[in-house]
Order: structure tokens, then sequence, then C-alpha cells
């Protein structure tokens, strides 16, 4: 049985015959029905029955309505073996052709720059991680230089356009070997052996593009089974491909079976442009600025294509997303159809790459890596990094030399594509000893300025350490850190009595005027220790000492003031207070000299050691005869335990013998240090921690009026598990309670944090008004007294248009857009809208759902073509402010609204009703125009007639909101069109409605007008003459020619009609009998009207 099929697109039926050019038993057609109905498929069945065996041929030819001709080849084979095949005719169809691309090596990313490195805008800019991340960077580069030249050059990758299908890779190395081959398709043939005996089936194929999965040549086929050959079809190039396979059944020549196989192929085609170039291109976008790119796709394949990116997380990765685009979804792209995509580049730092942009084409059941085109990205910013001598912070020590006056010289290096200006801060407590050289100017792109920096010593009596000192650069970016800290450590030795100094007063004024920087400043630092090496004069009776100044090794957060240490040397133990903030490191520095002959080894024992909060640090264990050490007291509290109230306890005993020394008592210990001559000291270590401060200060930047989701990192600061209460306060800038109006917090008030554990605590936030706003976080443990605190604070940027939606149609229609607004209040409030457009409704009224998200749906009326016509939409409330939203329309709209079909005969008229949809929602007068179609239908306006105006009504918007739907009884525009044509033909017009607001309706008129049928009867008297009305259809004269059967006269047998005139042609009965007769008006171009005609 095989089924031909046909499909009718007419607006008519057709009729149909068919004939064989031989007729015989083995061939009987059916069809589905006696005509070809418009519109619709026609099916013809035909069912071969062998008689015997042999190859047999015929021919059928369809023939439709006597004018298209259809032949058709009949082919078919019997054999009079049991063998049957599954199919002896198979199409594999058009495949496609797509060129092979490996995914997993070809989607990386170019990198166009070498040194590019993420972390020149890395959120830690102390100058110290700045420096050990410039040295990592180095050592890497490094590694990776020696890599590449061990490495042998065959593993040299790139990518590359890879949509040539005819390249010939000649490396070892051959990408189309890693894929599997995309352009295979497969096919079963089934083989049944119906004999009770074996078979053998040989066959022979020789073609490069068919390949039979089969071992050798030759099948077995045992009785009553059956077996199967896998047939892949494998393309190479772009034509039309035919195949015949002979199957030799148990090698006899007489029983061959030909299997006849076809197929095409057909390279893939999407060509691509973005603004007429065919990669994309985002050059010097400035970093914290966005660009859209438009690109175009264009689908000249003959099949649709569904697709999505593949490598659409490295493209997000670096800041590239399309607008509108759900990767996670397959998108269509239709045969011959032309789409426009936008995609975005919103730099947050600097960056500089070549990215390749890979489609998932999804086809026949596989998933197609295809390489579309590259992307150039590349953002302005400044990158900056620290060059130093040495790598660590800068170290001063104190000299003993005429002005005590020691320099060091930092660069500070500008490798980006933008100027940077800076400007160096630091609190005017300094201005006696520190001094910087210059304050202020701009580091060009690609260049780099020297930082001096001056200590005068000679003010200097006590270690201090520096650590709020800062390098500003501007501009300044939301992402990249534009400040360095310099952390500035001055050593002084705590023995030394001062000389007679010189003091250096115009130390400011020497800097600016002498260009000789050399003079006061030491930048070998590989000669420091020489340098440094210099005599201290000690005064101690008699005796001179030659000490060396030794680095002390300091952490950043240690802050060694003497208000907050004190020591009471008593004499039998010496007490040291300590008062520092909760979770804070502060130290004490004791000096312990070794006046016996041989080196000491420093020793310590704690004998009460209360949470374990204090420390010992060692800076040297060997002290050398006749010379100095010192080792560091650490107390580092993390929490503070919650006094018992009227408890005796060890604790409690110490505090009270204590408290004239330290008034608060947090922690206390006992510990006993050794000292050269076999003695010891006793000392009693009493801390007290302040819960004042906050831990750190997190800043966010968010847009006012919107409901914020975001979260901050919490770090399990002890060793144990924690159950943490949640608490917050708005509060100033210093941390001091205060309300705040239109500013709304949302966190979980518990949270449960294992031993060293992180986690991300959630908090929504919101503001009605901008600017900046302070939240104090706490977190509190029940065992605990201490809290930890966190400043939140919030930069809120004023929002005047809430969100952007781009809308895009091609025909008239209500489209619904919804918006959302959260609503902070306790209370439910309306909101008043407020449009700029016209065209635009919504439920009313609008209120707003306390404490919720609440969705407002807003109905458009596509009536008109906008080319990036901006909309904004506000919603208003006393309380609440103004919320505006921006709509973005681009409508092209289709040609043609409607069809309109007439259908009637040379002569006469007909009248229709015509109607466009109305969705328009407000009241709208249309000048309605008739307008020919093309140059070969004219004259539209005589033959189609309308009237010239018509006033529409707005749709019923409560019907529509009510039901989701339009009102198909009132919400029509109706028309009456009379059509009078003037010739057997097709005729086509154009009807327009067209408004002074813009919008237009169009819609095709197709009238049909075929030949005139016959009229009548027309009766007619032997008394008195009977006159036939006749109008001339044609818009020219004509001449007509007019006769009539027996017994009938017309006094005028031709006569000249002007275009579309009526005349009055007399008919007069000649017989007295009843009798029955025609008449005939012949036009000169031979068409003709008949009249029925009975007389008496």
């Amino acid at each position: 049985m095989a089924k031909f099929v046909l499909e009718n697109l007419c607006y008519f039926d057709l009729s149909y015959k068919y004939y064989l050019q031989k007729k015989d038993d083995e061939i009987s057609i059916t069809c589905s029905n006696n005509i070809i109905k418009k519109n619709s498929f026609f099916y013809i069945n035909i069912e071969y029955t062998s008689l015997i065996h042999h190859i047999y041929e015929n021919h059928l030819t369809i023939n439709i309505n006597d004018y298209y001709l259809i032949n058709l080849k009949i082919t078919a084979m019997s054999t009079n073996v049991l063998i049957h095949f599954s199919f002896y005719n198979y199409d594999f169809g058009n495949l496609i052709l797509f060129p092979n691309v490996d995914k997993n090596e070809n989607t990386k990313v170019i990198c166009m720059e070498e040194n590019y490195r993420d972390s020149f805008s890395s959120s830690d800019t102390s100058l110290s991680s700045l420096i050990s991340t410039y040295k990592i960077n180095e050592l890497k580069e490094k590694k990776m230089k020696k890599k590449k030249e061990m490495d042998p050059p065959l593993l040299g990758k790139s990518v590359t356009n890879y949509n040539d299908t005819n390249n010939k890779h000649t490396n070892s190395f051959d990408i189309n070997n890693i894929n599997y081959n995309i352009n295979t398709v497969e096919t079963k043939l089934f083989i049944h052996n119906n004999n009770d005996e074996d078979c053998d089936i040989e066959y022979e194929i020789n073609e490069s593009c068919l390949k039979i999965n089969n071992d050798g040549k030759k099948l077995h086929i045992k009785g009553k089974s059956k077996t199967f050959l896998l047939i892949s079809f494998t393309p190479n190039e772009e034509k039309e491909y035919n195949f015949k396979i002979p199957f030799k059944i148990n090698n006899d020549s007489q029983k061959i079976v030909y299997i006849y196989l076809k197929g095409s192929a057909s390279h893939f085609k999407l060509p691509f442009s973005c603004n007429n170039l065919n990669e994309i291109n985002f050059k010097d976008i400035h970093v914290d600025k966005e660009v859209i790119n438009k690109l175009v796709l264009h689908n000249k394949n003959m099949e649709d294509i569904s697709f999505n990116i593949l490598n659409y997380k490295n493209l997000c990765k670096y800041y590239l997303s399309f607008i509108n685009f759900d990767n996670n979804t397959s998108h269509i792209l239709k045969k011959k159809e032309k789409k426009t995509y936008e995609i975005k580049f919103a730099p947050k730092k600097y960056i500089k790459l070549q990215i390749p942009l890979y489609l998932n084409i999804y086809y026949k059941g596989k998933c197609i890596a295809y390489y579309l085109t590259h992307i150039n990205i590349n953002s302005i910013s400044y990158k900056y990094f620290l060059k130093l001598n040495h790598i660590r912070e800068q170290y001063f020590k104190h000299l003993s030399n005429k002005n005590g006056v020691r320099g060091k010289k930092i660069q500070l290096h500008n490798t980006g594509d933008m100027n940077a200006q800076f400007q160096i801060i630091y609190p005017q407590k300094y201005e006696k000893y520190l001094f910087l050289y210059p304050k202020k100017g701009i580091i060009f792109s690609f260049n780099l300025v020297n930082i001096y920096i001056y200590i005068d010593t000679d003010y200097i009596n006590k270690d201090i350490y520096i650590n709020d000192v800062y390098i500003q650069l501007y501009p300044k970016f939301n992402k990249i850190n534009s400040k360095l800290a310099l952390k500035l450590f001055v050593a002084v030795p705590s023995n030394s009595i001062k000389y007679t100094k010189i003091s250096y007063k115009n130390f400011a004024k020497l800097n600016s005027e002498n260009n000789d920087h050399g003079k006061y400043n030491n930048y070998d630092d590989g000669e420091d220790n020489n340098n440094n090496n210099k005599k201290e004069q000690i005064v101690k009776g008699e005796q001179q000492l030659t000490k060396k100044n030794k680095n002390i090794e300091q952490k950043d957060n240690v802050s060694n003031e003497e208000k907050n240490i004190k020591l009471f040397v008593l004499k039998n133990e010496t007490i040291i207070t300590f008062i520092t903030d909760i979770r804070k490191e502060i130290c004490k520095i004791i000096e312990i000299y070794n006046e016996t002959s041989s080196n000491f080894k420093i020793k310590y024992k704690f004998l009460y050691n209360e949470q374990n909060f204090f420390s010992i640090e060692k800076c040297e264990e060997i002290i050398k005869p006749n010379d100095y050490g010192s080792f560091q007291i650490v107390y580092n509290p993390l929490f503070i335990e919650k006094n018992k109230k009227n408890s005796k306890n060890y604790h409690n005993n110490l505090c009270e013998k204590y408290v004239k020394y330290c008034s608060n008592i947090h922690h206390i210990s006992k510990l006993i240090i050794y000292y050269p001559n076999e003695t010891a000291k006793n000392y009693t270590l009493l801390g007290y921690s302040n819960n004042v401060v906050y831990e750190k200060n997190v800043i966010y930047n968010f847009n006012s009026k919107h409901l914020n989701n975001t979260s901050i990192r919490i770090k399990n600061w002890l060793n144990e598990n924690q159950n943490l209460t949640i608490s917050y306060q708005t509060c100033d800038k210093e941390g001091n309670p205060s309300n705040i109006n239109y500013f709304y917090f949302y966190i979980l008030n518990q949270i449960d944090l294992c031993n060293k554990e992180e986690k991300n605590i959630a908090f929504k936030v919101l503001s009605l008004k901008d600017g900046v706003f302070y939240v104090m976080l706490i977190l509190s443990n029940k065992k605990y007294e201490d809290v930890y605190k966190i400043l939140l604070q919030f930069e809120i940027s004023r929002s005047e248009i809430l969100s952007i939606k781009n809308i895009h149609r091609s025909k008239k229609d209500i489209i619904n857009e919804h918006i959302v607004i959260y609503n902070p209040l306790d209370e439910n409030v309306e909101m008043e809208p407020l449009f700029d457009y016209n065209y635009i409704f919504v439920q009313k009224p609008i209120i707003l759902e306390k404490r919720k998200n609440n969705i407002i749906n807003i109905y458009f009326c596509i009536v008109k073509e906008e080319e990036e016509k901006h909309v904004i939409i506000s919603f208003t409330n006393k309380i609440l402010g103004s919320y505006s939203f921006k709509f973005i329309l681009n409508i092209n709209m289709y040609d043609f609204e409607e069809n309109f079909y007439f259908n009637t005969d040379l002569g006469s008229i007909q009248m229709n009703e015509v109607s466009f949809t109305n969705v328009c929602n407000e009241k709208i007068n249309y000048d309605v125009m008739i307008e020919d179609f093309d140059e070969n239908n004219k004259n539209a306006k005589q033959i189609f007639q309308c009237i010239d105006k018509i006033s529409v009504k707005p749709i019923d918007t409560s019907y529509f909101l009510k039901n989701g739907m339009l009102n198909n009884v009132t919400d029509k525009i109706n028309l009456t069109i009379k059509y009078n044509p003037s010739d057997i033909k097709i005729n086509k017009a154009i009807i327009k409605l067209i408004s002074k607001e813009g919008i237009v309706y169009k819609g095709l008129i197709m009238g049909k007008s075929v030949s005139p049928k016959p009229k009548g009867p027309i009766f007619c008297s032997s008394q008195k003459t009977t006159f036939l009305t006749f109008t001339n259809p044609f818009l020219h004269i004509k001449e007509f020619f007019i006769k009539t059967d027996d017994y009938f006269s017309v006094s005028i047998e031709n006569i000249k009609i002007e275009g579309r005139e009526t005349v009055q042609i007399p008919i007069k009965c000649q017989t007295t009998n009843a009798t029955s007769g025609k008449l005939f008006i012949k036009s000169e171009d031979d068409i003709v009207w008949m009249y029925y005609l009975t007389g008496q």
C-alpha cells in the first residue's frame, strides 16, 4: 500500500480524473473523495497485489480541473521466496550539515591581554594584600612561562572559525575526532525469513556516504526468524542522493531484491550581523555603564530551528547578558525568519577579552554545538598596584642621627586605560611628624607616580602603629575598590635616653623646594641593616652599650597605646592591666637584659589562664650575653562569661583582690617569667573587654522603593556550636540609636552556627526615600555577656524608574503587563494611576494589601505602530510616594488586519458586511478609503464602494476586565461594501480606516467575478412592449449585440452603451399563444447574458 497526498490551497473546490497507463489486476486505486475540497487534503491510496515473481512498473496520470497534470511512476517488486523486507523505498529526507565543534575545548575565553588579573580589583586593598597579590602573580607568570617552554607545540590550541565543513585538519589533535559525527541519520532495515529453511543474503554497497553496520556483506537468517541492518547516511556535500542496493537471496541471480534509498543535504545557514559586522564589539565601555548591541539572526534553512546559548554562564561571568532571553528554554527561529536579539554588556571592573559565542542547536533529537561568532569586550577603568623594594609594610626604625628624619618611597602604577586622580588622606594629629609628598595628583594611564613618606622620629618617644593613612582614587566605581590603606610602624627602643636634638621645623617647606629627595631617604632596603646599625647612646652610670635594632613583628589589628595598658610594680608581683575591645588583640612588650656571660633561653609558665585569652609570643628565644631580648604578652578576648550573682569562685575572689587596679575585670591570668641569674617574677594579668564598637562595617548600594533581597556572611568566632539570637536597631553613622522614617528592615530572629562554620544570613531592605541609612545588627549568645555587632550601611539611590520593559508586537491586540509594588505599611493603601499614553487601562480602584508584594495588571491597547515609544506609568500615594515604570513600545503591524472575500457574476452587485476587531479604549473617528492593490488591479473605487467616514465607540473595558476577552457583539467595526465587478477575473483592492490619531486598519478585499448567470423569466405581452433594464458593467463604452428566439422580437439588434450606463431594451411577443424563449445580449468581448422569456 502506498499513499499519495495532495493539498488544495485554493479557495474553491477542484475536480479531478486519473488514468493508468495499463490496467491490470495487480493495481487498485481508491480516493478519499470525489472532489478536492478547498483548503483541505486529498488522498489517493495505491494498492499493489503481487501475482507472480517479477518487477512491476506502471504510470499514473492525475488531471486536475482539465488544467494541471501530475505524472507518477509506480514501481514494485515481488518474489516467490518468502523473504520480506520492512521497506523497499526509503527517503532519509533533507539533512542539514553542521560544522563539527568540540564543546569542551573550544568554549574557552581568549585573553587579549596577558597581564590581566582579576586580583587587581580585589576587595582587600590593604597595602600588604596588594603587595602579596603582586608577588603571587609574578610567581604565576614565571610558572606559566616555564610550562609553555616544556609543553610540546602539539598542545597549542586557539578558538577559530570552525564553520567550514570542508576544513580538513592535518593536526593529530583533530577537534572533529573528539566530537561524534553530527551529520548522520540512521534507519533500520528489518528482514523477515518466513521460510522453514535458513537462507543466505548477499548485498553490494559502494557508496562512501552510505554505510551498513554489518561484518562483511553477507547475512545468514535462520528459518522463521528476522534480523535487521543499521543503515547510516552521512552526506558530505550539498546535493540530492539516490542509492540502489541489490540483495541477492541464496546466491540466485533470479532472486534479487532492490532497496531504493534517497536523501538530500544542505549546509546549515544562519547568517549573523551586528552593526553590519560579523562579530560583536563592545569597545571602550566605561565601568559601571551599560551598552546594548542588537544582533540579527536569519534562519535561511528550510526548517525551523530550536536553540539556546551553550556558554551562557561563561558570558554572564564576564558581565554579558541577553535581554528578555531565558536560556533555560529553547528558542524557535522559524524557517526564513529574521529575528533581532539584544545583548548587554555592563562591566563592573576592568576587563579586556575575546569570548566565543556558541549556540546549542536542537535538531532531530541531537544537541549540536554551533560556533556563531566571537565577542570582543573591553571596559575602561584604572588598574593600580604598588611597587616596593621589599615586600613588607613600611617600617621605620629610630635613628640617632643629626635630624632624625627618615624616608621611604613607594610607586603607584596605573596599568589601566583611564587616568586616575589620587589624594592622600590622613588625620591631622600626624602632621607634626608625618609628611607625604605629593598629597594629590593624576596617575596617567600606563604610567606610575612616586610617593615619598617622611617620618621625623625626633617627635616620637614610643612605638607607634599608624593604620589610618589612605590613598583615595577617583573616579569611584561600585565594584572596584579605590581606597588603599597604608599601614606604618615606627619602632623606638624603650631604654634609650634622648640626646639634644636639632628640631626640624621647616620640614614641609624643605621638601617642596628640594628636588634631591635622596638626601633624606634611604631607598635601598638591602643595605638597611648596615645603615641602621648605628650606635645609640645609653647613659647608665659610665657604661655604654651597643644594641642592635631588631624588627618586632606586629599584627595589623594590634594597637599598643599606653592608655590601654597600665603596669603596677609591687614587691612580690607585677600587675598589668589590659583594656581592649572584644575580639581585638592588644599586646605588651617585655624586655629582658641578659647580664650573664652565657646565652639565656626565655622561659615562662602560666599558673592560671582563664579561657586561654592571654598568650606569649616570643621575639627572641635566645638572648646573647650582655644583650637585650623581648617577648609579647598578648590579650585576645573572644567572649565575656555572664557573672553568676552571689557566687563565690576563684575568679570572683581574684576580682575582689585586684579591684583597686582595675574596676572591671573580665579575665585574669597568673604568669611566671624566668629571668637570668636564676630569678623569676610573678605577673598578674587583668583584662577588660569593651563591647561598644562594632566588628565591621558593610556597605550596600540599593535603589529606593525596591524590596531588596540580600545577605551578610557570618563566621563563627568561637570553637564551639552557637545558637545566636538576632536583633537590630536603626542608628546613625556613629552607632547611636535613632528612628528612621520610611525605612524598613526584615531579618530572621535566630540562627545556628556550627564550629568554624560560615553562613549567609538573608535579610530584606526597603526604603521609600533616598539617602544613607544605618542599621546595627546584633548577634547574641545567651551564655555570654558580650554581643557581636555589625554596622550595616545602606546607600539608597533615588529610583526615578523602578523597571523598564520592552513590548514588541505585530498585530492589534490587548496585552497584559504586570508590575509589582511592595506595601511595607501595616494598612492597605489606595494608589492613583497616572499615564502619559492614551491607550492604557487598569482595574480600579488599585488597593495595595499591607506587608505584601502586590501585582498590578496594566492593559495596553496595541492599536498603532510605534518605534521606541517610551511610556511612563506612575502610581502615587501620599504616604508611599510615586512609583514610576517605563515601557518601551516597538509595534510593527502586519500588512493586512483581515481578508474579505466576494463572489458574484458579471453584471450583478453583491453587498457584504465586513468587520474589523476594535481594541481601542478611546472613541475614534476614521476616514474610510479604498485603494488600488497593484498595477493589475486598478479602478478599485469603481469596483468596490463604501461609506467615507465612520465613528467607533471605545471597547467595553468592564466586560474585558471581568471576562478576560473582548465582547464579540459590541467591540466590532462594521462596514458594508458593495462589489460591482467590471470584468471576469479576481479583483483585489485595499480598504483602509485612518484616524487623525495615527491608528490605521488595513484589509485586503478579494472579489471573484464569473460569467453572467441566466436570469428571468421575463413576461412579455403581444399587446404592449416590455422593457428590459440592462447596465453595461464595464468601465468603458462597449458595443452589445441582441438576439432573441422565435416569437419574440426587439427593435434594436446592436447598441453602444457607455461604461456603467443603464439602458432600456424593448421586447415584444409576436404570438397569441403561450410561449417561451431566450434573449441573448453579447458583448464585443464574447461575454453573453441570457434572459428567459415567457409570452402570451
